[in-house]
């Protein structure tokens, strides 16, 4: 078993993520956590997933 989460199979979900590692990548990390906030509220929204501990 691999270490490495399974890409999202929604489509922004997915665009969102890749934003935030060339983000993080490039040194953005202002960028990296608007990702991650667009993320989240995207998931609550659409998805309904609930958070885990380690999102809070």
């Amino acid at each position: 078993m691999t270490d490495q989460p399974t890409a999202p199979r929604c489509t922004l979900c997915r665009e969102l993520v890749e934003q935030e590692r060339a983000a993080k990548a490039a040194g953005d990390q202002s960028l990296a956590v608007d990702c991650r906030v667009l993320l989240q509220r995207h998931r609550d929204a659409e998805h309904h997933r609930p958070r885990t501990t380690a999102e809070d």
